[in-house]
């Protein structure tokens, strides 16, 4: 979700307002919290004197969205340009997409009558409109005759309880210097030098690259499983965001990269996902860190997941994020612990996380014996030591490929496993081999091969037919080196 500049909050209002006494009085507000620091000033009309704290934690996200809401006739403006970013969603309350559009300074809004946006070249409605803090909280604008998804959150907080400074009065306007008092120029004074022209302030410095693990699948297949990504700021906008991890994704993973695999584009809800793995059907959905993420634009930072998705059910969107308690891990004894977690929704439509059960284990795609208990929890063993790429049938239930990367150390068994023989070295003069290390991956290999990280793939596909996925190698194994 586009950040945007917020906030202190003047409030003008025509009736009486808050528990502690304020009547009719001009009161002003301001929050904890700024964005970048900065601090814009809203010029309010009819302001509920409650407001509704909607606690993330209960998406699997944190922080709280603060609604303020509005009563007909209302109207607030800014003293800076501000954007703001507008949610859809559909009969079901299913967020469907989201605009971003701008506030500019002095503009005064009327809440009933909606906003301009830049992206649709018109007036939206004006329904749950935000901003986001500093500190991860968000504050949203709600006008009480089009509540939206709020209307299942009725404001029952008295503002005089906002987490911030609520006082009466309205800021004082900045005071004019007085100008100086002319002196007469003394006799033949010279011109004054001209000032020098004020330097323009310097672009923000590209974020540094990032590794992210990401995964991708396409109705139901594990295209990229937890693969590590060089993320680089392709913008150069001080930050990384889902979109800049996806194109690099492509970009490393994808055959002809992401001119060929993949495309996103400013639409009527903002930035929007065209293409994902070479699908078209724009039935896509992207987490972070195993939570809902708002938009392409939402910041990404060194070791989180990705993961982008095509759906399997392209009419009802009925599919069901799930993921694994862990996506790496090594069975020491040849056994592994797993918990399966699955999205779904309460009864306001919000969506929860909970263990699902009943869900077939598979490895390396093939169904097991192994299912998921009433807590989400299965046991799996392993006959042999080796990688595997572990993943969940839904039965009825459609859900996206939950995966979990795993190395068995051993084989689980009582008696020890004799060491598997090495593998004989070719007999071809000229090919290059390389015994894999502990650490090695295949980008490690690549540099120390090739000089750089990105012909990995090269290793890959010389090798396809010993691999389990792109990054499921073990220490001993073999690999030609093209």
């Amino acid at each position: 979700m586009r950040k945007a500049l917020t906030l202190l909050l003047v409030v003008l209002l025509s009736f009486s307002l808050f528990s502690f006494g304020v009547s009719a009085a001009d009161v002003y507000i301001t929050p904890s919290a700024t964005i970048n620091g900065e601090t814009v000033t809203m010029t309010a009309t009819g302001l509920k004197d409650t407001y509704t704290d909607f606690d993330l934690s209960i998406v699997s996200a944190s922080g709280h969205v603060y609604a303020m809401w509005f009563e007909d006739g209302g109207t607030f403006s800014f003293d800076k340009d501000v954007t703001l970013t507008k949610l859809y969603y559909d009969s079901t309350f299913k967020l469907t997409g989201m605009d971003s559009v701008l506030v500019k300074a002095g503009e005064v809004v009327d809440v009933a009558q909606g906003v301009y946006s830049e992206t649709k070249g018109e007036i939206v409605s004006w329904s749950e409109f935000s901003v986001t803090l500093d500190d991860g909280n968000s504050w949203t604008i709600i006008y009480s005759g089009d509540a939206g998804n709020y209307a299942a959150f009725p404001p029952t907080i008295p503002l005089a309880d906002f987490p911030g400074t609520v006082a009466e009065g309205t800021p004082a306007a900045p005071t004019e210097e007085p100008a100086p008092t002319e002196e007469p120029a003394p006799a033949e004074e010279p011109a004054p030098a001209e000032e020098p022209a004020p330097t323009e302030e310097p672009a923000p410095a590209a974020a540094e690259d990032a590794v992210v693990a990401v995964t991708i699948s396409v109705a139901g297949n594990v295209v990229a499983p937890a693969v590590p990504v060089v993320v680089s700021d392709l913008n150069a906008d001080g930050m990384l965001d889902v979109d800049e991890t996806l194109k690099c994704a492509h970009d490393q993973l994808y055959e002809g990269g992401a001119e060929a695999g993949y495309a996103s584009s400013f639409g009527d809800w903002g930035l929007s996902l065209d293409m994902l793995w070479g699908d078209t059907s724009y039935a896509f959905g992207y987490y972070v860190n195993n939570a809902m993420a708002w938009s392409l634009a939402d910041a990404v930072q060194a070791g989180d997941s990705v993961y982008a998705f095509v759906y399997t059910d392209k009419e009802f969107y009925s599919d069901a994020y799930a993921y694994f308690d862990t996506t790496d891990a090594v069975a020491e004894d040849g056994t592994l612990t797993l918990t399966l977690y699955s999205a779904s929704w309460d009864e306001n439509w919000n969506p929860v996380f909970g263990p699902f059960a009943g869900a077939t284990i598979t490895m390396d795609g093939a169904a097991t014996e192994y299912v998921t208990d009433e807590n989400g929890q299965v046991t799996v063993s392993f006959d042999k030591a080796g990688s595997y790429l572990l993943s969940a049938d839904g039965g009825d239930v459609i859900l996206v490929p939950a995966i979990c990367k795993m190395t068995a150390a051993k084989a689980a068994t009582a008696e020890e496993e004799p060491a598997p023989e090495p593998q004989p070295e070719p007999e071809k003069e000229g090919q290059t081999y390389y015994t894999v290390q502990e650490g090695d991956t295949l980008r490690s290999i690549s540099k120390m091969f090739y000089g750089t990280i990105f012909k990995w793939r090269l290793i890959y596909e010389a090798n396809y037919d010993s691999m389990v996925g792109p990054d499921m190698i073990y220490v001993g194994q073999v690999l030609l080196i093209p």
